[in-house]
């Protein structure tokens, strides 16, 4: 039994520096293509005036949705992707927005992951720059609910508007809010506080021994 342990402790050391260094260089990875990909999305958009939006729609399925052998009792479309040209310069703007804050919150996210590994990799784990960077993704998480979110949300209400609502029932002047990346900042904000304060402990209680 002592022996099988051994063999397994060995295994994960041996492992462990291959993972941190796989996950340090996806998180690299990950930041780089979401940058490129967003910024794609954005400048086509903003050039092209077709702007790429999720609208909220009230409408019945088509009849040909239960043609099988199946019956379908009930079902409506919650969402539409659409591409909008002549939009106002507003929700033009607030769509801009909403993708930037999407994208430095994305990369926030993706620093801290590296970050982390970094120090772990170095068996610094417990280092103060990582309790401010766990903070600095909690407040992107929370900032970026509430920027992206919002106004996000009103600029596809302003585009809704433009397209006929409530004129038509068509486009209900609905927008649906995620708000679970705010509560997992809370979350984090909670937890790197929660570290800072027990490192916090720990040297006063060194400095006393």
């Amino acid at each position: 039994m002592t022996t099988t342990y051994a063999r397994l402790k060995r295994l994960d050391a041996r492992l462990e520096r291959p993972i941190l260094w796989t996950f340090f260089g996806a998180a690299i990875m990950v930041a780089l293509i979401s940058l490129t990909l967003g910024l794609i999305h954005l400048l086509t958009g903003l050039t092209s005036d077709r702007i790429p939006l999720t609208l909220t729609v009230d409408a019945p399925l088509p009849a040909e949705a239960d043609a099988g052998t199946a019956t379908l009792v009930e079902g409506t479309f919650a969402s539409a992707s659409v591409l909008i040209s002549g939009l106002s310069p507003l929700p033009v703007f607030l769509w801009a927005l909403s993708s930037v804050v999407a994208m430095v919150t994305t990369a926030v996210i993706c620093a801290a992951v590296a970050h982390l590994c970094w120090k772990l990799l170095r068996r610094r784990a417990f280092d103060r720059s990582v309790t401010r960077m766990a903070l600095s993704v909690g407040f992107v998480l929370v900032l970026g609910s509430i920027i992206g979110g919002g106004f996000g949300g009103l600029g596809l209400m302003i585009a809704t508007g433009e397209l006929g609502a409530p004129s038509t029932p068509f486009w209900p002047l609905a927008v649906f809010l995620d708000l679970t990346p705010m509560m997992v900042g809370f979350v984090i904000l909670l937890v790197a506080m929660v570290i800072e304060v027990g490192t916090r402990l720990q040297r006063d209680t060194e400095g006393l021994v």
